[in-house]
């Protein structure tokens, strides 16, 4: 059995959302900081779930982004990891150069991306909008203040890029702009196909989770998750806790099947 599981907040958890557990393990320090954090039985139960089954990280995170977690640290170890939500596939630490390729083709029949990060500009001052960031010249997210940002102020963005090959997806205070070929369960099902793999189970919590979890034989979703109503695998696994205690929960549950 294959498990892929989202990181952020279903796996790993900022200050923000622990959840009120004050017991946590710092797993990622950046500029000095800790910056996220899981609880000694997430660390446990990821270990053993290692040696019941392959567990496959899948996160929208660049893959600097994703190594600055201190997986290796505590004994975890992932052959294979998807990131940049799924432009890129790890394996071993390294980029699969066969599914770089397969990616370019798939990204280059949307517009290119220094054209609509460009046709962004006119945008990136909309009230609630702080910052813009890119992500390896494949996609671009801001970070936004949710009290005030309305959506309906890039209204003719969203009709552009949906236009030209891309999608926008919300996923807590970030807004994803990402080409129509990038997707996680896109490099979900490559590495199944790989593997000669025909079930998986996933975790997730985002919009960006969405595709990955219903395609699963069995979907495991915190209750904080705000994707909870878009879920149409009827194997639905929605935990009691919020946080930490949900990804608790979650991995328990998995271990117990």
């Amino acid at each position: 059995m294959m498990f892929f599981s989202d990181l952020d907040k279903t796996i790993i958890h900022s200050k923000n959302s622990i959840g009120g557990i004050n017991e946590v393990v710092a797993i990622e320090k950046y500029k000095g900081e800790d910056i996220s954090f899981v609880s000694s039985e997430i660390i446990l139960s990821l270990q053993r779930l290692s040696k019941k089954m392959t567990i496959i990280p899948v996160t929208t995170r660049t893959v600097e982004q994703y190594k600055r977690i201190e997986f290796e640290s505590f004994n975890i170890n992932f052959q294979w990891a998807i990131t940049n939500n799924g432009a890129c596939i790890l394996h071993h630490g390294q980029p699969l150069i066969e599914w770089e390729t397969i990616v370019k083709t798939k990204i280059e029949q949307s517009e290119n991306f220094n054209i609509v990060f460009s046709e962004y500009s006119d945008y990136k001052n909309v009230k609630g909008i702080l910052r813009t960031k890119a992500a390896e010249g494949l996609f671009f997210y801001s970070i936004l203040d949710k009290e005030k940002f309305d959506v309906t102020g890039i209204k003719k963005f969203i009709d552009y890029i949906e236009a030209v090959g891309w999608k926008y997806y919300f996923s807590g205070r970030k807004l994803y702009f990402i080409p129509e070929g990038i997707t996680k369960e896109r490099a979900v099902v490559f590495i199944m196909e790989k593997m000669g793999e025909k079930n998986f189970i996933a975790s997730g919590d985002s919009w960006l989770d969405i595709n990955m979890l219903n395609y699963s034989q069995r979907a495991y979703v915190p209750k904080h998750a705000d994707i909870i109503n878009k879920i149409t695998n009827k194997n639905l696994y929605i935990s009691k806790g919020h946080g930490i205690k949900a990804t608790e929960e979650i991995l328990n549950s998995i271990l117990c099947v």
